[in-house]
């Protein structure tokens, strides 16, 4: 507390929370550092802080009015996410959001905003939704969505990415959200076709097609046109690999599959396992499985050697995966790095 400012202290003091500031000051008596802060500490228990500017203590006082809006965004006070978050409410407001589209679809303003691709999707399906579809906007978050990747590593070799698009991946990713599985599933798997430096693409349910995505293909636009449903079969993709291999062999083969997956399985006869193994036999020794588990369940296909299984969504992921191949001493050394960073 005692580095932090009174508009950052009165922006996140507000509200129905059952705790604020003054309770933590009560309990823990902190010495205050100098004169200023003593000041500082006065105004937070005698509940005296100055309104912060914010959009949301704006808009509670004046209402979501394009005037109101207009005035906020020439303020240049709203941080990327606040943007991004009311796109919709910019434009429903007929405010003018040039200017807006401008600073989100900036490269170096995505950058430091450090936004997950997936925020770039939620605000162009909650646009879209509301029947908002001039070209001018989707084509600022789809900038945007390509900026948030362009900094990633590239993965090496030949990769198998499998996305999962059967009718458990319809849920929900949480409870507070409308993006569903399959949607984060394809999201990531286009994500991972540009950051591979050779891949293939199959989405499966109980059946499975291959997808071919280019350069310039709209990422947003193939996400949003992904069909579900039908039963899971997460053999299909191995089978594929296998088949692939066998007809073609002086092609090169894959280094590693990556399932995009809440990892529940329930058609196919042969076990998952046999089939990974009968890959790197065959094939490919180093051959690699890597199960993202988008739902976090727990469950799994796999096991031994060569097998990485994480939860969750994100693009750190995407780092993991290159560290997990290169052994458990290159973990430890990333996690030293980041310690000496911090």
């Amino acid at each position: 507390m005692q580095n932090f400012n009174e508009y950052s202290i009165a922006k996140y003091n507000g509200g129905n929370k059952s705790v604020k500031f003054k309770d933590v000051l009560r309990i823990v008596h902190p010495t205050p550092k100098d004169e200023a802060t003593s000041i500082l500490f006065k105004k937070i228990l005698e509940d005296n802080l100055e309104t912060p500017y914010t959009w949301e203590t704006e808009l509670s006082a004046k209402g979501n009015t394009k005037e109101v809006w207009t005035e906020l965004i020439n303020s240049k006070k709203l941080g990327y996410m606040a943007l991004l978050r009311n796109l919709k409410n910019i434009i429903k407001s007929g405010a003018d959001y040039t200017s807006v589209l401008e600073f989100i679809s900036d490269p170096e303003q995505v950058k430091q905003s450090k936004q997950l691709p997936f925020r770039f999707y939620a605000a162009y399906k909650t646009l879209v939704n509301n029947d908002i579809k001039d070209k001018q906007i989707l084509d600022a978050l789809e900038k945007a969505i390509e900026a948030s990747i362009g900094n990633l590593e590239v993965i090496p070799g030949k990769t198998l990415i499998a996305v999962d698009v059967s009718g458990s991946m319809s849920c929900s990713v949480s409870s507070k959200s409308d993006i569903s599985c399959y949607e984060i599933g394809a999201l990531l798997g286009i994500l991972l076709s540009r950051l591979t430096e050779d891949s293939e693409v199959v989405y499966f349910d109980d059946n499975y097609k291959v997808k071919k995505y280019g350069k310039y293909d709209n990422i947003l636009e193939a996400v949003r046109d992904v069909d579900y449903g039908g039963s899971t079969n997460m053999a299909l993709p191995l089978e594929y690999a296998i088949e692939s291999e066998e007809k073609h062999k002086s092609k090169r083969p894959f280094d590693r599959v990556i399932y995009l997956s809440d990892n529940e399985c329930n058609w196919g006869t042969k076990t998952i396992q046999s089939l990974a193994d009968k890959y790197r036999n065959a094939f490919n020794k180093e051959f690699w499985v890597h199960a993202i588990d988008l739902q976090g369940y727990g469950t799994q296909q796999f096991c031994g050697n060569k097998f990485n299984l994480m939860s969750g969504w994100n693009e750190k992921q995407l780092e993991f995966i290159i560290l997990a191949e290169k052994g458990f001493g290159s973990l430890i050394e990333s996690i030293e790095n980041y310690q000496m960073k911090s």
